[in-house]
Parts: structure tokens; sequence; C-alpha cells
């Protein structure tokens, strides 16, 4: 797509966390598993979104079952 999506942000995110495991060399703990709820509101404050473009972890654990389809 021409312009990013959410979805993108998310898929690039996840990347990254897998990418920096310790099990990679990297400094995120193997067993770190952030709660969809979690990952919402890092993505809102990361995002700079407000009232109704935040996100909910509804909407994550969507788009995570989404992925693995």
């Amino acid at each position: 797509a021409a312009r990013s999506s959410l979805a993108d942000f998310f898929k690039a995110w996840f990347v990254a966390i897998e990418e920096h495991r310790c099990a990679e060399n990297g400094w995120i703990p193997n067993d770190f598993r952030p709660s969809d709820n979690s990952l919402a509101s890092l993505a809102n404050c990361a995002l700079g979104l407000v009232d109704d473009d935040l996100l909910n972890g509804s909407y994550v654990k969507r788009l995570r079952q989404r992925l693995r389809a």
C-alpha cells in the first residue's frame, strides 16, 4: 500500500520483538509475552493516538489472529 496501515506497524513491531529476543542475541527475554491490552496501550502512546483513534486489546487480538491465518 502507498500508505502504511496499523497492521503494517504491528507486523513490523512483532518481527522486531522476535528479532531482539535473547535467543537471537538481543535483550528481550525469550518468555516476554505482552498482553493484547498492553500492546494496544503502548501503540497508542507510540503513535500518539487520541480519542476516537485509540486502539484496544480486542483490535490487537483480531489482528494477531488474522496474521496467524
